[in-house]
């Protein structure tokens, strides 16, 4: 992604209209180094990010731990 505007240092978002909270922060990088331009999250995104279950950060699911109890498994892979 190259930005032209260069007067613009704020964080941009993508998100996804089919899947609630879908979203992330991109940090602008300054030029040919790997610094950042704004350390600070501006704009504030509106909400905080899920923590995930144990459960679903090792199945590659959201919301599905409560229903999982304690055997439960994923499988070899990850859900998609």
């Amino acid at each position: 992604l190259t930005l032209t505007d260069q007067a613009y240092t704020n964080d941009l978002f993508y998100f996804c209209h089919i899947h609630n909270s879908m979203s992330g922060r991109i940090k602008q990088m300054t030029t040919g180094e790997a610094s950042v331009l704004q350390e600070k999250d501006e704009p504030e995104l509106g909400y905080s990010y899920e923590i995930l279950s144990r459960f679903d950060d090792r199945c590659g699911t959201a919301r599905l731990g409560s229903y999982a109890g304690n055997e439960a498994v994923c499988g070899a892979g990850k859900f998609t």
